[in-house]
């Protein structure tokens, strides 16, 4: 969404995907906080429920939370993903795939190509860190999450079924000890 404005504003601008095409490979789930539609403009097609019913597992004990209007979007990562970098490319911002970013210091982008593994390396003015947790950013600038940090396992599920009517969104997470 950030490179989205930014383009829209005249920055250039270059997303780095390393799969093949945004969201392909994605450890977490499709979901986010219902304000996310509103600010995102998700559109329908992307969006697949608004749900309203959250439970939270963690350590043995749960938690439900129940609310009239929806909390939580239900989205596919890679529609979502895809939406996302197609938005940003239609502003003017440049896609490349396959391509992996090993460094980030001082304006420089090391990167390496899937394929052949080919190192480069680009300059940048402003990195925006969107590879998650952990993430680079800790590694380069020690911002986010330490790849030692503790982290918990979460059990996620993305149900295919167009006849799926789960109303609720079920997070499960196990201390990782």
């Amino acid at each position: 969404n950030t490179t989205f404005y930014m383009a829209r504003e005249g920055s250039k601008l270059l997303l780095l995907e390393k799969a093949s095409s945004p969201g392909v490979r994605k450890a977490c789930g499709g979901g986010a906080m219902t304000d996310l539609k509103r600010i995102v403009s998700i559109p329908r097609a992307v969006c697949e429920r608004e749900v309203g019913k959250t439970i939270l597992s963690f350590q043995g004990k749960t938690r439900i939370w129940t609310s009239t209007k929806p909390a939580y979007l239900s989205f596919r990562r890679k529609n979502f993903d895809d939406f996302l970098a197609r938005r940003a490319v239609q502003s003017g911002a440049a896609l490349a795939s396959g391509v992996k970013v090993l460094e980030c210091r001082g304006g420089r982008v090391i990167t390496a190509s899937r394929e052949g593994g080919k190192e480069s390396a680009l300059g940048a003015k402003i990195v925006i860190y969107a590879d998650g947790v952990p993430t680079l950013a800790w590694k380069d600038h020690g911002i986010g999450f330490s790849l030692k940090a503790p982290f918990y396992e979460a059990l996620v599920y993305e149900l295919r079924a167009l006849s799926n009517r789960t109303e609720e969104f079920h997070f499960c997470l196990f201390p990782d000890k």
